[in-house]
């Protein structure tokens, strides 16, 4: 099955676009957030006009602020990236900028919250 989603698909400017993607599948360790709202952050812009610094895992469905509900109804935000715990960011309090969790971030190496469902790290709730 397919649902629409905002996917970033190369690294030429502009190159964004409402596609069809196929619905995720869950993981032992995941959970499917049927995604409620979502925020365009600055770095979706960059990824649009393909001045981002980063790597990127093309093709990506934008997106790495968002929120929604679980399939037990639970609703939740997601932070956008996972963590070591261990690291100087880490220890210090700011994990959303753990370098070690850097390959596993909503939007950019994985799918995004621009999306109706999203596969989420269940740790990442």
């Amino acid at each position: 099955m397919k649902s629409a989603a905002v996917v970033n698909f190369s690294s030429e400017p502009h190159s964004v676009e409402v596609r069809e993607v196929d619905r995720p599948k869950c993981g032992d360790d995941d959970v499917i957030v049927q995604v409620e709202a979502a925020s365009v952050c600055g770095s979706d812009l960059h990824q649009w006009e393909g001045t981002n610094s980063w790597p990127v895992n093309y093709p990506v469905v934008l997106g790495h602020e968002f929120g929604g509900y679980t399939s037990t109804g639970q609703l939740v935000a997601v932070r956008p990236t996972g963590e070591c715990g261990t690291c100087l960011q880490c220890v210090r309090g700011v994990p959303h900028t753990c370098r070690d969790a850097a390959g596993s971030l909503h939007g950019t190496s994985i799918n995004g919250g621009l999306a109706e469902r999203v596969r989420v790290d269940a740790s990442r709730l």
